[in-house]
């Protein structure tokens, strides 16, 4: 009975040392609890996402669920900022790969479908740049991020798409 104890504290050992060489979770060495453990804990520094995330609240972020799928719509992901690529975001995927995507009147259109996003909770859009962008497409193994403060937040309506490998993981 007393080995137990250390072959399962070895196997452990094991298996974290296996996971940050293969690292499924595809995240850099920086960031070592995500390509250890699939989990992050993310610090909101802005009001970009607010109402949904508010400025200084924790989320976890996590890349589990990306090992079975792709991103998609809806979810809030995690990514490198693409001008400063120490830096992580958080924003929501509006669009992904293949899609088209426009804002018109303040509403967001894929596809040229107008979306359903209970997450703005009837906030009023006042900058142009939240009430109206021409269409732009959205590549393969790529996203359209844009945060839930719209009128604040920068996004790919002025990055442009995040890649799928800049993507660490989405909110838990």
């Amino acid at each position: 009975m007393k080995w137990i104890l250390p072959v399962l504290v070895v196997a452990w050992i094991v298996a974290e040392v296996a996971t940050f060489v293969v690292n499924p979770f595809h995240a850099p060495v920086s960031q070592l609890p995500m390509r250890l453990f699939g989990m992050q804990y993310f610090k909101a520094e802005d009001d970009t996402m607010a109402p949904t995330v508010v400025p200084d609240q924790y989320v976890l972020i996590t890349a589990w669920p990306y090992l079975q799928r792709a991103p998609a719509t809806g979810d809030i992901v995690a990514f490198f900022d693409p001008g400063q690529s120490y830096v992580l975001q958080l924003r929501r995927i509006v669009a992904v790969g293949g899609s088209t995507v426009a804002i018109r009147d303040g509403a967001t259109l894929v596809d040229g479908q107008r979306q359903v996003e209970a997450w703005l909770k009837g906030q009023t859009l006042k900058s142009d740049r939240s009430r109206t962008m021409s269409v732009r497409h959205v590549g393969t193994d790529h996203y359209f991020m844009m945060g839930d403060h719209r009128d604040v937040s920068k996004d790919s309506r002025e990055w442009g798409t995040i890649e799928r490998g800049a993507i660490l993981g989405r909110q838990w």
